[in-house]
């Protein structure tokens, strides 16, 4: 018999383009092709059909969203019944997987603690801790009673998985040490080298492009650290910013820019739906969070035969830096990892590959490689042996568009 799966997330196919969800949505097809039993129950905010046969064994359940009515102050709890009642229509599973703590906690208290996969897209109390120490940030402080449920979550799971060493160590910190953990990084998409898309955003070939990928508003992503590197060092006129991503803190984000006196070389793409073609045009990616559990731009950076930079982690300081990029990248050799309190080296760094664009095409090449050594395929194989799933041989991938 086929093992079977049960993914729970609010927000899946056809709407995969988070982070979270490009995630889930090569996981869930990857183990397909594996030969396990995919299940995935999801909101249905978009009209979609309440139950759709993606491919064959990947089935999705959409249900009615969350009504938190008057009980919004309390909208975690209203979150764990509507999860139990989901949770109550679908089929039996040798494995729940869950991302968040509310449909974790309603999977153990239906009695699926034995078999929860718990795989957290961030520590709830890591979070809050940052939170608490850069004003910027106080919105994104989680409540009393999601941290609880998250340290519940992480405590009665049968497994827990991180997707990097620096989310493991916020748990430890945060939440206490526990059997029955373990970190699987996420890979990238496979990318052939492109032709050069800079028309496209009206850059010319001489020029060196420095590419953001993410919501430029989000005080996580810190695009000032950035923009402060840029402002530092004097960059070169023939350098360019190209800024992918919009959300609501995008006039906040070209307020900053404005201000450092950027503004005349950035480029602002606004969302993109399949952002590669900006990949293509960049020479680098920076990616200066201060708070990132992983950093999938990195890695998608890196398929795309681009060096990544990024902040390094600091548990000590205060506020603390929480990233996970000198676990993705290979210091002087696919990028570089910076001090992450100093924007002067970050902007060093940039001048160093601006200044030298035959180091910056080395970088970008042994990036590419480093990406293509480890895929979905693999990454797959790490949870079914881990779970101890008895799946059958991969097979060739068959996906939805």
């Amino acid at each position: 018999m086929q093992p079977r799966i049960t993914i729970m997330n609010r927000l899946f196919w056809p709407r995969r383009f988070g982070g979270l969800e490009r995630v889930l949505w090569q996981y869930a097809n990857a183990l397909t092709d594996r030969g396990v039993q995919v299940h995935v129950i999801t909101e249905s905010i978009d009209g979609s059909p309440d139950e759709e046969q993606v491919r064959d064994n990947l089935t999705v359940q959409r249900h009615a969203p969350v009504d938190f009515g008057r009980l919004w102050r309390v909208g975690e709890l209203v979150q764990v019944r509507w999860w139990q009642k989901a949770l109550a229509q679908a089929p039996p599973s040798d494995i729940v997987w869950t991302n968040e703590p509310t449909a974790a906690t309603a999977a153990i208290r239906m009695g699926n603690a034995s078999k929860l996969l718990y795989r957290p897209v961030f520590c709830y109390a890591g979070l809050t801790h940052v939170a608490r120490t850069v004003p910027e940030m106080q919105p994104l402080r989680r409540s009393l009673l999601a941290r609880r449920l998250d340290r519940y979550a992480y405590k009665h799971a049968a497994t827990i998985i991180d997707e990097s060493h620096n989310l493991r160590q916020q748990h430890q910190r945060y939440y206490g040490r526990r059997a029955n953990t373990l970190v699987i990084p996420n890979p990238a998409e496979a990318n052939e080298p492109a032709s050069c898309l800079r028309e496209r955003f009206g850059l010319c070939p001489q020029q060196y492009v420095i590419g953001f990928v993410g919501r430029p508003g989000d005080p996580c992503k810190d695009l000032p650290f950035l923009l402060n590197a840029l402002k530092q060092q004097h960059m070169p006129e023939h350098t360019r910013l190209l800024i992918v991503g919009g959300g609501s803190g995008l006039d906040q984000a070209r307020q900053w820019v404005f201000q450092q006196g950027l503004a005349a070389h950035t480029i602002w793409t606004g969302d993109l739906e399949h952002p590669a073609p900006a990949y293509a045009a960049m020479d680098c990616l920076v990616l200066p969070s201060r708070f990132e559990t992983f950093g999938n731009v990195i890695v998608e950076a890196h398929a795309h035969g681009l060096p990544a930079l990024a902040r390094g982690c600091d548990f000590t300081s205060d506020p603390p830096v929480f990233t996970a990029s000198g676990e993705l990248i290979d210091n002087g050799v696919t990028g570089f990892v910076v001090d992450p309190h100093d924007p002067g080296e970050l902007g060093a760094k940039l001048l160093l590959l601006a200044a030298n664009p035959t180091l910056s095409l080395a970088m970008g090449e042994n990036a590419r490689a480093q990406a293509a050594s480890y895929t979905w395929a693999d990454a797959a194989d790490r949870y079914v042996q881990t779970l101890g799933l008895d799946a059958a041989p991969a097979l060739p991938a068959r996906r939805a568009a």
